[in-house]
């Protein structure tokens, strides 16, 4: 998109400076700069308006499965931590 419009302003600048009679130097260097000001702005849009990357959606099912399985993996035959010190203060 920026390259577009850096293109067409640079085009327009071609045009101007031609039918104007303005001689071939000057031409090439105002449609150079209008081509670095037309990228320059398109940039700028994009940056502002632009398609934004769509956040990662987390899956609920898998998290709470792996909690699970964290949870199976402590309670088959091993004492947590917290039944430990309170058995150890009884």
């Amino acid at each position: 998109m920026s390259r577009f419009l850096a293109a067409l302003l640079s085009f327009a600048a071609l045009a101007a400076c031609i039918l104007s009679g303005i001689d071939a130097q000057t031409t090439v260097i105002r449609a150079g700069i209008a081509f670095f000001v037309g990228h320059l702005a398109g940039a700028f849009w994009e940056s502002i308006f632009g398609k934004k990357p769509e956040p990662e959606v987390l899956d609920i099912s898998l998290v709470l499965a792996a909690e699970q399985v964290s949870e199976e993996e402590t309670t088959e035959g091993e004492v947590a931590p917290e039944t430990e010190e309170s058995a150890e203060a009884a």
